[in-house]
């Protein structure tokens, strides 16, 4: 469900600026006319959608500064302060919209569930789709070569439950300094896939006021699919809290093919779970060494250091 809605607003992001930027070139034409946009954009969803630039380079290449959506509680749901977008590919009759290597620098988004159980971002994607219901095969086609992003923050705060005494809480969870590069992002009808060539993150005090210290220096993985009730990554390699793990394919299967049994992830929900070549397939049990690492018989490949698992199993 996140990354179909991320998705969702990453259209708005790229597209909303492409609009006004085909309809003129003078840069203070672009900026009157992106101002009649958000106006219209905010109208439309209900919440404060803003942009202080816009520039067309060339023909193809569009830069964006100052892009921000609100929420319905006019707190900040997505920001970015540096956006650039070559346009390959207009997808025109049924084609898929293709973007070259975008480049993103500074972001915040913010995805916040309230008391009543309402989250922000869903609200907004709702308004997106202007009331028409979802359809279950979506033929929409989007394609962008590469994403280099940095300077991103990014926060899951959740209102309806108290926050967790130990262990990173998945309900008060901010990332800053967050460094993402992407290839091969492909939105093709209900499925998303891509290839992550690095992921890292520190874990920002915000929140509850005090962060566990999660420290994920690399993640990649050759390829992410999400699709409904399934995330598959393979050619995974994790490196953070002096673990070290490398596993050739990780699986989640859902009970059934949708995103609603995805609400309670950081809670309870039902998966099917399939993991190849970690700790347990290097020739050994999972054990507690004396120098606080788990490893499995043969670990000169892996490593994974209690000190990580406990942050996510407490009890550890």
């Amino acid at each position: 469900m996140a990354v179909a809605l991320v998705s969702a607003l990453l259209l708005v992001v790229l597209l909303a600026p492409v609009a006004v930027s085909l309809v003129a070139s003078v840069p203070g034409v672009q900026n009157a006319i992106s101002r009649q946009v958000t106006a219209r954009l905010s109208e439309r969803l209900g919440v404060e959608v803003s942009m202080e630039r816009v520039r067309l380079h060339g023909v193809n290449r569009v830069v964006v500064n100052g892009f921000r959506v609100g929420d319905l509680n006019a707190d900040t749901l997505l920001w970015v302060r540096r956006l650039e977008a070559p346009v390959l590919d207009w997808g025109i009759g049924g084609g898929t919209l293709t973007f070259g290597r975008v480049e993103l620098h500074g972001a915040e988004m913010w995805i916040r569930r309230d008391a009543s159980g309402v989250v922000n971002i869903r609200e907004v994607v709702k308004a997106i789709r202007g009331g028409r219901p979802r359809n279950p095969d979506p033929k929409f086609r989007m394609h962008i070569v590469g994403i280099q992003a940095d300077s991103i923050t990014f926060g899951l705060l959740r209102d309806d439950r108290p926050p967790r005494a130990r262990g990173v809480d998945f309900g008060r969870f901010v990332t800053e300094n967050t460094r993402v590069v992407l290839d091969d992002f492909t939105i093709d009808g209900s499925q998303v896939r891509m290839r992550i060539r690095e992921l890292a993150f520190d874990e920002g005090p915000l929140g509850r006021g005090v962060a566990t210290g999660l420290d994920m220096r690399h993640l990649e993985a050759e390829q992410l699919l999400v699709a409904r009730g399934l995330v598959a990554l393979s050619g995974v390699r994790v490196r953070a809290w002096g673990s070290d793990v490398a596993l050739p394919h990780v699986r989640l299967q859902g009970a059934r093919p949708d995103w609603k049994i995805f609400r309670s992830l950081a809670d309870s929900v039902r998966l099917d779970v399939a993991v190849g070549g970690g700790l347990r397939s290097a020739g050994g049990e999972l054990r507690r060494t004396g120098g606080g690492e788990a490893s499995g018989g043969n670990s000169a490949q892996n490593r994974l250091t209690t000190d990580l698992l406990g942050l996510f199993v407490p009890a550890v």
